[in-house]
């Protein structure tokens, strides 16, 4: 369960939304579409880092909540002296007032320790700027959260290397790792380099290897990523299982055989860590595998249909709900689009853990947004009005 609380935030006055497995949201462009999925994105990596320290301390020194998010999203000339976040999980709650530049924070029951580590990931409808810029490394560039998506890309095509046809296009993709750079291979057995491509090739194949890796390569990957954790970070994980043992430690699972010899050993990162009972060992070895490798994949996406013929959008959705219906490792979505396919053949689908969600203007102030939840009965009539509602959006959402 997420919900997600947002008022007097660029045009947004007022949002209260509950997140599900498959979330769309849709507007009029200027409507805060990009601020909802951006704050949602926001607040999944600030739940991450509280709970990886297990503190919210680096969030509660004045206006550092607020200060960090504009910095990333390059939000600041959005913040009204009212903006207000709240954001609230199955572990944890907490909310942010500007007007005192103050955060307030609280761990549900079961909020320490029950946490299953996610990769979050924002990509932005800016995607193609990976092949429009083929020595974007030597870009220099302070929107951060374009500069992550290009340094998170540059990880997929190496991971990855070369794709199957995607989806019916007879083309595929490949890294030539000898010079460094992306080609597209047709079936008639010719190279074309991403940069000459269609822009719905330079908008779609970064999409799509770059969701191929956070949904399926990363899973692979954890004893890499060991290895290649700075000292930093590696400092702040052996904090973290420190944490986590001293907890197991103190619980009734321990308690209630205090004179036992301990003698079963868990070893991780070159150090051991001793139980009196072998039901602790285990619990302590889960919460280490929650808190330090991916469990679970978060995707914030900007309008997957840009550049796109209507039937790719829809083989570009149908592929994207195949991979949250995964079970190993749980993927959820969370889009903006301005497309009727996209939206048409998403709500045609099962409606099972999908949210929809509309952005309209508050009949009472002109130019700012409130954000609603769709009923069933209005799903069933924008799939019964089709791409006609489009052209009568806002008679229908009044």
């Amino acid at each position: 369960m997420k919900r997600l609380i947002i008022r007097a935030i660029g045009p947004l006055k007022d949002v209260d939304i509950a997140l599900g497995r498959f979330n769309v949201i849709i507007g009029l462009q200027s409507s805060g579409k990009s601020c909802v999925l951006r704050i949602a994105s926001y607040c999944a990596w600030v739940e991450k880092q509280i709970q990886q320290s297990q503190s919210p301390t680096m969030f509660e020194m004045g206006s550092a909540f607020m200060d960090i998010l504009c910095r990333y999203h390059k939000m600041t000339e959005y913040i009204h002296e009212d903006s207000y976040i709240r954001y609230e999980t199955d572990t944890m709650w907490f909310e942010y007032k500007h007007r005192t530049k103050t955060l307030t924070f609280c761990w549900k029951d079961k909020g320490h320790f029950e946490y299953r580590l996610p990769k979050i990931s924002y990509i932005p409808s800016e995607r193609n700027i990976v092949s429009l810029l083929p020595n974007w490394k030597s870009e220099v560039t302070t929107y951060d959260c374009v500069l992550d998506f290009m340094k998170e890309w540059d990880r997929a095509r190496k991971v990855i290397g070369k794709t199957k046809e995607i989806f019916n296009l007879r083309m595929n993709y490949a890294y030539d790792k000898s010079i460094e750079d992306d080609l597209i291979q047709l079936q008639n057995g010719k190279n074309i380099h991403l940069t000459n491509a269609s822009s719905g090739v330079q908008s779609l194949v970064p999409l799509v290897v770059l969701i191929d890796y956070i949904t399926r390569h990363i899973y692979m990957q954890d004893a890499a990523d060991v290895l290649n954790r700075t000292e930093a970070k590696r400092e702040k994980m052996d904090r973290l299982v420190d944490l986590l043992y001293a907890n197991i430690k103190q619980s009734s699972l321990e308690s209630i055989l205090p004179d036992s010899k301990e003698d079963h050993i868990v070893r991780h990162s070159g150090r051991e860590y001793r139980f009196r009972n072998e039901v602790a060992a285990q619990k302590f070895s889960r919460l280490v595998n929650n808190y330090l490798n991916y469990q679970q994949t978060d995707i914030y996406l900007e309008e997957p249909e840009n550049n796109l013929f209507p039937s790719t959008q829809c083989q570009l959705v149908d592929w994207l709900d195949a991979k949250t219906n995964q079970r190993i490792h749980p993927i959820s979505v969370f889009l903006t689009t301005h497309s009727p396919y996209v939206l048409r053949y998403m709500m045609d689908k099962s409606l099972r853990g999908k949210r929809f969600f509309f952005t309209y203007e508050d009949p009472e102030e002109e130019g700012v947004y409130k954000v609603k939840s769709l009923s069933l009965e209005e799903i069933e009539q924008i799939i019964a009005n089709g791409v006609d509602m489009f052209y009568n959006y806002e008679s229908y959402i009044s």
